[in-house]
């Protein structure tokens, strides 16, 4: 998976990105082939696209998705959407495919929300910019994912972050990559040596609101070295996989994130080493109402132990 992932992605990145800067990340110990082959390499051809759209259009005009104002989405979601959706069409065509967009247009003809089941198709998990809001003012995280899930259960994840140049992908079994290189988590097990990334949400009722941040508290007065919040669920879980952080929390109160914030980043996370469970210490769903990624077991059960308090 590695091998192809990287060869995939710089192909593309040298056909699309011939101005850039920074140099081609240089990868050992590549994986080669692999059960999702073919899904890896239109993946990545897909993601290092969209993230060449991120990069060319960073300040474009924003369209609100409703009145609150606090969940954006712009002509490049838009775009990358109809581009992922095009590609993975022509070359799946027996794929169901679930976009953030496409989720978001349903929900104002007030449809029922696509979901996933045992009996489903193998199904794709888009989202075209995760961190919009950070897209929307110009800072530079944000990223491209796409998951792919079989009987619910993620099977494959892609992450491009266009302004880092960094692919993550993983494959089930197959382990966890960044630019070609093997990942493995910080393996941290207790918060005085963790880093902990949250999401506040969309959260702005004040219940819900000084419960997160109770809980953000409790945290920091049981001695947690560090907390931080990045806009982006995905690079999130990422940055557990990458052992940039230890633990990523969310849903503390309120809605938590959606399938599209999980199904790639959960892959690479996992196969990375990191634990999951939800904020009820119950087994983790992507299409649940909350999330914890750590990077041990006995920091997850610290971290769940210190915000049932709250």
């Amino acid at each position: 998976v590695s091998f192809l992932a990287l060869s995939t992605f710089l192909s593309r990145r040298r056909e699309a990105r011939r101005d850039m800067e920074r140099p081609a990340a240089h990868a050992s110990r590549l994986a080669r082939g692999g059960a999702w082959r073919a899904e890896v390499q239109v993946a990545v051809r897909l993601a290092v696209d969209c993230g060449k759209a991120m990069r060319d259009c960073l300040q474009k005009k924003v369209v609100w998705k409703d009145d609150s104002s606090i969940d954006p989405v712009t002509a490049t979601d838009k775009e990358n959407e109809q581009r992922v959706i095009a590609g993975l069409r022509a070359a799946f065509p027996t794929h169901e495919i679930i976009g953030e967009e496409s989720a978001a247009a349903r929900a104002q003809q007030q449809l029922p929300p696509a979901t996933l089941t045992v009996e489903d198709a193998p199904t794709w998990i888009v989202d075209p910019i995760d961190g919009t809001t950070n897209f929307v003012y110009g800072i530079k995280l944000s990223c491209v994912s796409l998951g792919f899930c079989v009987g619910r259960q993620p099977v494959l994840g892609v992450v491009y972050d266009p302004y880092a140049d960094e692919l993550f992908v993983a494959a089930k079994g197959e382990g966890a990559y960044l630019n070609g290189a093997r990942l493995c988590i910080d393996p941290a097990k207790s918060l005085k040596e963790s880093m902990v990334l949250f999401e506040l949400g969309y959260e702005r009722s004040q219940a819900g609101l000084d419960r997160i941040l109770n809980g953000l508290k409790a945290l920091l007065l049981h001695g947690t070295r560090a907390t931080r919040t990045l806009g982006t669920a995905v690079l999130s879980l990422c940055w557990v996989a990458s052992g940039r952080a230890n633990a990523y929390y969310t849903g503390l109160s309120g809605e938590g994130g959606k399938p599209w914030d999980y199904a790639a980043g959960t892959i690479i996370a996992m196969e990375a080493g990191a634990k999951f469970c939800n904020l009820q210490g119950g087994p983790f769903d992507i299409e649940g109402p909350s999330c914890l990624c750590a990077s041990s077991n006995d920091l997850a059960q610290e971290i769940l132990s210190v915000l049932k308090s709250v």
